[in-house]
């Protein structure tokens, strides 16, 4: 199972703006679509997470639903949790993937497998 967080950085001036329309966009299937369109953006300004929007064609963004607010507000009990201070950072089967490279995810990936295996 993959899992993505969603939180607010404190540097990044929009960056709860951006990930309101990450959790909101995941009904309309097209919230890996918005990321690719996020992380093509210059910086995360107000007018970069509009343009994303509009190039992942996503239709509604509304970031005060309840649900998008509980879900923020649980993503970011998980970030103070577990002292995240940067992004992405990647855990596999809770356990904290200290290097992002794909040699590392797949060596963890693969001693998860081997645990489960035994």
């Amino acid at each position: 199972r993959v899992y993505v967080r969603h939180a607010a950085l404190s540097f990044h001036a929009f960056g709860k703006l951006a990930a309101a329309a990450m959790v909101a966009t995941a009904h309309q299937g097209k919230t890996w679509r918005l990321l690719g369109e996020l992380l093509r953006a210059e910086g995360l300004a107000e007018p970069a997470i509009a343009a994303a929007l509009q190039a992942a064609d996503v239709t509604t963004v509304v970031s005060a639903q309840e649900d998008v607010i509980a879900r923020l507000d649980e993503d970011a009990a998980m970030v103070r949790a577990y002292a995240i201070t940067a992004v992405p950072t990647v855990f596999i089967n809770g356990r904290r993937v200290e290097s992002a490279g794909l040699d590392a995810l797949l060596r963890v990936v693969d001693e998860e497998l081997a645990m489960e295996a035994r």
